[in-house]
């Protein structure tokens, strides 16, 4: 039977029986593959809430949703509100609920537990919150070639540098310095140095959930097994379409090879809530998946093309459908294959950058061949600085504080990082983020160089950015640009290619537009999709080219 507090969470599902029984299914242990745009965040909070209502008032575990960025951290514990304030419950429930449901992504989780117990490794991981963080490391060759082993999904090679990769991030500690897999590697060997402390959390989190599966990679799925040991009560969420990242060690089939298992009820989401305004994307959406899936689609879906002669007028065209959307009151978004695509680059008559209706998030992240890490540093010292001065969570005064306090440097990309600060403050913090947590939240996101991450909030500009960057984001309009032969190319045999632009489809709410150029084409052929990306050439689409 259930109680009252399940009723009210399944009657959110309405008809979709598919979301009905993934939250009221009573396996120990689930694959969900959730596709975007499918309620997955409804879903995972449902059955979060749906569980822990069992064990409503006396409780003293708690339920690990565990996801891959601070902005997936930020936008759960949003929805998390948002569901318990529509769920007509007691102020005291919803209190339980926040208290019990511990929203992370690995490194934070990492990290929390290092600064308790990683004194069995080395003293200096009590202030693990103070270390400088890189995503690799050139200085120890056997912690760089352990860390390629995880990016070329090399188990063997991984297991075999394990200890020396260890020994070298112990000799980093001291400077207050580690890699983000280093953090990894480190929880690892701390649970199996100390099985106390693997034993604790094991029990600690009596349930695990975890989302966007499919990008974990070998040593996250090694932490997710120290984590839930038995496998048991352990719910996954993922959609194989959506992984982009094998370059950074993601395997694509992560979520058949668990399900190859037989350890988990292997479910899926089946309804589409996100192109409820355009139904012809959405029927675009829906054979795109089934094409991925069988090599073949049962029917044709009509698609339109922009094609232009040239960059100039390509671009023109951008401007001004983007300023129409401005004016609506709609977002909207400019998606690059990459930062050298030639819709964006110097010299031409018409360039998007230079636009003011435009917001440039081109610069790397990865490295700080654009100051962006360095000013990540800048404004976190900034921060902690003012922090010792002010007890308040309102950061307009920070930011107030931050204009008077921060030395410009010599960088194209300065201003866009003091607007996008601005911004995750204005449009994000001090909105989304209860007053409590706001500096937590804050130190985070700056700790982790994920300022870049915000960019959806930037409201009065249209932010151009690449396919890979937008991941986990959404706008009303989208727009796929420079969709030219070997610029945006689409190799028919690649799943790779093909992912990239799914998820560059769904990040749209309402529409996507596609265009492309034929500028330095010298052959003119009948046939239009001959200078394009031969994503055109999919058997499923049904393409209109309007020349424009």
């Amino acid at each position: 039977m259930m109680n009252e507090t399940q009723k009210k969470v399944i009657s959110f599902c309405g008809d979709d029986e598919s979301q009905r029984k993934v939250i009221t299914s009573d396996f120990k242990s689930l694959m969900v593959e959730a596709p975007a745009g499918y309620g997955k965040t409804t879903v995972l909070l449902s059955k979060c809430i749906y569980l822990l209502s069992e064990k409503y008032p006396n409780y003293n575990k708690k339920c690990l949703l565990i996801t891959f960025s601070n902005n997936g951290i930020s936008k759960l514990k949003k929805d998390l509100g948002v569901f318990l304030d529509n769920l007509g419950i007691t102020l005291r429930e919803k209190i339980f609920y926040k208290s019990k449901i511990e929203i992370l992504n690995f490194h934070s989780l990492s990290k929390r537990i290092l600064k308790m117990y990683g004194g069995e490794i080395h003293w200096n991981l009590k202030n693990i919150y103070d270390f400088d963080f890189s995503n690799s490391c050139s200085d120890w060759s056997d912690l760089f070639m352990y860390e390629k082993a995880i990016k070329e999904r090399n188990a063997e090679e991984m297991n075999r540098l394990e200890d020396s990769a260890f020994e070298s991030l112990k000799k980093l500690i001291p400077l207050n310095k580690l890699t983000y897999s280093g953090i990894l590697l480190l929880m690892k060997k701390l649970f199996l140095l100390n099985k106390n402390v693997s034993n604790f959390y094991n029990d600690f989190f009596e349930y695990v959930f975890v989302d966007e599966y499919q990008d974990s990679s070998v040593a996250v799925l090694e932490i997710i097994e120290l984590l839930n040991v038995l496998r048991e009560k352990r719910f996954l969420f993922g959609d194989a379409l959506q992984n982009i990242f094998e370059f950074s060690g993601a395997d694509p089939e992560n979520i058949k090879k668990i399900v190859d298992t037989g350890a988990f009820e292997h479910l899926s989401l089946e309804h589409n809530y996100r192109f409820m305004e355009n139904k012809d994307i959405k029927k675009i959406e829906s054979s795109f998946r089934e094409f991925y899936k069988k090599e073949s689609c049962s029917e044709k879906c009509d698609i339109s093309l922009n094609l232009f002669k040239q960059k100039e007028d390509e671009a023109k065209f951008i401007i001004e459908y983007s300023k129409q959307c401005i004016s609506r009151g709609e977002s909207a978004v400019v998606l690059i294959g990459n930062r050298k695509g030639n819709i964006v680059n110097p010299g031409m008559n018409v360039n998007l950058l230079y636009d003011s209706i435009f917001f440039n998030a081109t610069f790397e992240d990865e490295n700080d061949s654009n100051g962006y890490l360095t000013f990540c540093k800048d404004v976190l010292k900034i921060f902690e600085n003012w922090k010792v001065e002010n007890k308040s969570n309102n950061l307009r005064f920070f930011f107030e504080y931050f204009e008077m306090n921060y030395l410009k440097k010599v960088s194209n990309f300065e201003n866009s990082y003091i607007e996008l600060l601005k911004c995750l403050i204005y449009n994000f913090l001090m909105k989304d983020i209860y007053y409590e947590f706001r500096k937590e939240v804050f130190s985070e996101i700056l700790e982790n160089n994920d300022l870049i991450k915000y960019v959806e909030y930037i409201k009065e500009k249209v932010p151009i950015i690449t396919i890979h960057r937008s991941k986990g984001m959404e706008w009303d309009n989208v727009f796929i640009v420079n969709m030219n032969k070997n610029v945006l190319s689409f190799d028919s045999d690649s799943k790779e290619n093909r992912r990239l632009y799914y998820v560059a489809l769904t990040r749209a709410k309402k529409d996507v537009i596609f265009s492309a150029n034929t500028e330095g084409n010298i052959e003119e052929r009948g046939d239009d999709k001959s200078f394009v990306s031969n994503f055109f050439n999919l058997p499923f689409l049904n393409v209109k080219v309007s020349k424009i």
